[in-house]
């Protein structure tokens, strides 16, 4: 694995886990010279090639094209034309996290390195600043709209025509959720755009570059719907509405969320499009574009388990964000209630 000629786009990944190691497989297909910047536990693993399952074809892809590195100290050297944040929103906030950013900030500042801040929550990007003491233009959001997961961790029901040999082979498997893999908002507009121009070279998957307030609309506004799929017991979208009070709660949380006035205009006319019925053919749609992967299997390992912290983070911040300007988020508050009583109820029974 060495390190690639001048003229190749260069990314540093921080965070080698299903987003990191996905997202970097398809920056290799684009010919980015691509490394990870992981802790020192994690190296040993990626010293051999990383195999992924994609439902999108059932084959298994092979990523090599990599280096790793365990400190910030590189950054310094102006090395990278972009640094890729991969962690969830709780490790970002935590002590070591902002410990990182403060580094990354520090290594940056004077250098032509632009940030993507892939982690999901609400008003991150001027917390990054903050932090970090970078420019405004320096920075902007991304997401990864794949599904991934590690098989060996997580036991998704089989639905055809998925490949269970080689299923098994696979250290991460992951599916297409839509038309893109990739989203960024346009908060800097010149390096948003060169990034998706970089990502799409790769010809297996496509970056879209979304306004601001779109991208501020669109994404947390899912997380009500998780929040109540657990409630639920992560049934099919098709029954999401069977508790028809859960459900209508759950579709004024979300219309909470769209008409928080940092998502603008395209937050008001979502929220006005916004019904119960709308929330689960749009969920409908999403099973059906992520088969032969289970859907509702996946985000109950995700969002019920792995990222659950982050989830329960981005309501709460939600609720802050509507309070702090005058909007109530009654129905969004009685929703984070209902859930926090659930999962101590549930933990109550695991410890009797």
């Amino acid at each position: 694995m060495s390190h690639a000629p001048d003229h190749q786009p260069r990314i540093l990944i921080v965070g080698a886990g299903a987003m990191g190691v996905v997202t970097g497989y398809h920056l290799g297909l684009a010919g980015v010279a691509v490394t990870f910047l992981v802790r020192p536990h994690r190296l040993a693993a990626l010293q051999r090639p990383q195999v992924l399952y994609s439902y999108d074809d059932g084959d298994l892809k092979t990523f090599t094209a990599y280096d790793c590195v365990t400190t910030t100290d590189e950054l310094a050297r102006g090395r990278f034309d972009y640094v890729l944040l991969t962690l969830d929103s709780v490790a970002l906030r935590s002590p070591e996290g902002v410990s990182l950013v403060e580094a990354i900030g520090a290594a940056t500042r004077d250098a032509p390195t632009k940030i993507i801040i892939g982690t999901i929550g609400v008003g991150l990007k001027p917390w990054f600043l903050r932090v970090s003491g970078l420019a405004e233009n320096q920075a902007f959001n991304g997401a990864m709209s794949i599904m991934a997961y590690p098989p060996t961790r997580a036991s998704l029901p089989l639905h055809p025509p998925t490949n269970a040999a080689l299923l098994a082979q696979a250290d991460l498997a992951y599916v297409h959720g839509g038309a893109q893999g990739f989203i960024v908002d346009d908060s800097a507009p010149e390096a948003a755009l060169r990034f998706s121009h970089i990502y799409n070279r790769c010809g297996a998957s496509t970056c879209e570059v979304r306004p601001a307030d779109v991208f501020a609309t669109s994404i947390p506004a899912l997380f009500p719907i998780f929040a109540a799929s657990d409630l639920l017991g992560w049934p099919r979208a098709e029954d999401l509405g069977a508790d028809a009070e859960l459900w209508a709660l759950t579709t004024e949380a979300v219309r909470d969320i769209q008409g928080l006035q940092r998502n603008g205009q395209p937050g008001r006319e979502t929220q006005l499009a916004t019904t119960s019925q709308s929330l689960i053919d749009m969920w409908k749609a999403w099973e059906t574009a992520t088969l032969p992967m289970d859907l509702q299997a996946f985000n109950r390992f995700h969002h019920g388990g792995k990222v659950n912290a982050q989830d329960q983070l981005l309501l709460l911040d939600c609720i802050v964000a509507g309070q702090n300007i005058g909007q109530p988020m009654k129905a969004l508050q009685m929703l984070v209630d209902r859930v926090a009583a659930h999962r101590a109820s549930r933990t109550k029974r695991e410890v009797d």
